[in-house]
């Protein structure tokens, strides 16, 4: 149980490093021709942020994540090896992210096999394809596993930029465990929590370690600041990406969930909705709270996050236990992403693309 009468919480034992916020204004552009990716934890608003640049009408319209360097070079392996690539574009071209993109088959499959030496290049003829076909020059990316793969995709587009979305480590550890993104299976409602702010964190520390390499080719956006302070980051999002938003032009747009919302819960109020921001303080028990925020309220507080200062005591038995369920769980999906992309292991599974 959580000791009361104890004002100071001590913090809790992290072994991660924390890169500097990055606070600097973008260097405007303009005329850009150069793609865009939308990265960050999933349920932290990257499907929000997308529909929003996507408002500009400068990308072409894309419904879907295309989960290349995340599930697909994960299930099949290197796309230079002949077996893998057959294998992979059977799949790929009777996939929903292929059918999504209004490109037809055959004639996609004729000009495309010269250009699978990797996911990366793969990834850029098939955007510039969707591109080319809806009269674009540019074009918008955006799957939130990506936020692994920034180094990979700077190299293979030295010109493209990313914008990384953060939302408060609590609204989505309470979303991911709303849709069973909490990488256990466990039945318990805080271990779930717990698991679902830990993947929150590590997306969050790829994100920021990569956009420190990247300078002026990526951009920090806060979801709250997003909704909270619209059009001061409708400037910001102007200047970094060479586009032209504006709160008329959102509120005039049906494109993505500013039409339809991706909340994962009630109500799904769509446009600009504040309803989302800081959903945790309604919806998390003490026990939950004071959990979540012993595991993950050192990278909270270097957010600039608030209210992170109810943690378990080290003085009270829940408190070992939640850090034996931490330890247990970090080591755990650790060693399952390993797995996944480092060994043939994660690439036996033979089941399709959705």
């Amino acid at each position: 149980m959580y000791c009361p009468g104890r004002t100071e919480l001590m913090q809790s034992v992290s072994t991660v490093t924390i890169p500097p916020r990055v606070d600097e204004r973008p260097v405007p552009v303009s005329g850009a021709s150069w793609p865009l990716f939308v990265v960050g934890s999933s349920r932290s608003g990257t499907t929000f942020l997308a529909s929003v640049l996507a408002s500009s009408q400068e990308f072409p319209l894309y419904k879907a994540e295309t989960k290349l360097l995340s599930l697909c070079s994960q299930k099949y392996g290197p796309l230079h090896r002949d077996e893998n690539y057959r294998r992979f574009l059977n799949d790929w071209t009777a996939s929903t992210q292929f059918l999504r993109s209004g490109l037809d088959s055959q004639e996609f499959r004729r000009r495309v096999d010269n250009h699978h030496s990797s996911y990366a290049e793969f990834l850029v003829y098939f955007m510039g394809a969707i591109a080319m076909n809806q009269g674009k020059q540019r074009w918008l990316e955006k799957t939130p596993e990506h936020v692994f793969a920034m180094d990979e995709l700077s190299g293979a587009l030295p010109e493209a930029r990313f914008v990384h979305i953060i939302r408060d480590g609590r609204d989505v550890a309470i979303s991911r465990r709303k849709t069973g993104w909490v990488g256990t299976s466990s039945k318990n409602k805080v271990t779930q929590l717990i698991g679902a702010a830990i993947e929150w964190e590590r997306a969050v520390i790829a994100g920021r370690e990569a956009g420190e390499m990247l300078g002026e080719r990526y951009l920090e956006v806060s979801y709250e600041n997003l909704v909270d302070n619209t059009e001061d980051v409708l400037e910001v999002l102007n200047s970094f990406a060479g586009i032209r938003l504006s709160i008329e032009s959102l509120e005039s747009s049906d494109v993505g969930s500013l039409r339809r919302s991706n909340s994962a819960f009630a109500g799904r109020d769509t446009g600009i909705s504040k309803s989302a921001v800081r959903r945790w303080r309604g919806m998390l028990s003490d026990s939950e709270l004071h959990a979540i925020n012993t595991v993950i309220g050192k990278t909270l507080e270097s957010l600039g996050y608030a209210d992170t200062n109810d943690r378990l005591s080290p003085r009270c038995y829940d408190y070992w236990r939640t850090k034996a369920v931490e330890v247990s769980l970090r080591c755990y999906l650790a060693m399952k992403h390993l797995i996944k992309t480092r060994t043939p292991l994660g690439r036996l599974s033979r089941s399709r693309l959705p």
